[in-house]
């Protein structure tokens, strides 16, 4: 998913949620990396100096704001959050069941 949010990686110029400041160079210019990027430029070079990690504050926003989500509660293992969607799913599977039969009628 691509947001407002995203930046790019100044390598493969691929939009993530997480990149990695770093330096690579004589010149001592900092760049955003993604970690596929990371792999690449990290091993055996005399100039490669970490400088942080930037992550999308959105996304972690998005998970704090999503409270009675099924993803979320089935992560988190919930049996009462579980409980409640299944019933839910009953309600509305005989919902659907009474309107097919009135249908029919």
């Amino acid at each position: 998913m691509i947001t407002d949010e995203m930046k790019s990686c100044q390598k493969c110029s691929l939009q993530k949620d997480t990149l990695y400041r770093v330096r690579i160079s004589e010149n001592k210019v900092w760049f955003f990396v993604c970690s596929e990027c990371m792999k690449i430029v990290k091993p055996d070079n005399p100039h490669y100096q970490y400088g942080g990690t930037w992550k999308n504050r959105k996304k972690k926003e998005m998970r704090k704001k999503i409270k009675n989500g099924c993803v979320l509660c089935v992560r988190r293992r919930n049996p009462l959050m579980i409980r409640n969607i299944f019933i839910f799913m009953k309600v509305l599977y005989v919902q659907v069941v009474m309107k097919i039969r009135k249908g029919m009628k």
